[in-house]
């Protein structure tokens, strides 16, 4: 399973994820970022392999990223990446992004 891309209300959800479930049929699960308050209490506390690596949203984004013209987000880890291949990127900033924002300012 790879998850597709983080998750603004993870832990909010974590309560309904039937662990013991997932623990008796466990599959391969990857992803970063958000999805680790997922990938973390599988590996640590059932013992299940994980892999902290990208999102299914990230995969062949690079190649995406490096030829577009410009990236327009209100990710802040979709614009980083966009500024490490000096591409053009826009940051729209939203109040749900602040907390993750002001480092920068």
């Amino acid at each position: 399973l790879i998850c597709a891309g983080g998750g603004e209300f993870l832990v909010e959800c974590l309560s309904y994820v039937d662990f013991k479930t997932i623990s008796k049929n466990p599959k391969l699960i990857a992803g970063f970022s958000d999805p680790t308050g997922l990938l973390y209490p599988l590996t640590t506390k059932y013992d299940i392999a994980t892999i902290y690596g990208s999102n299914f949203s990230f995969l062949g984004a690079e190649k995406l990223y490096q030829n577009a013209k410009m990236v327009i987000t209100d990710r802040i880890h979709v614009a980083l990446p966009c500024i490490g291949l000096k591409t053009n990127v826009l940051l729209i900033y939203y109040d749900y992004n602040k907390d993750r924002i002001e480092t920068f300012n």
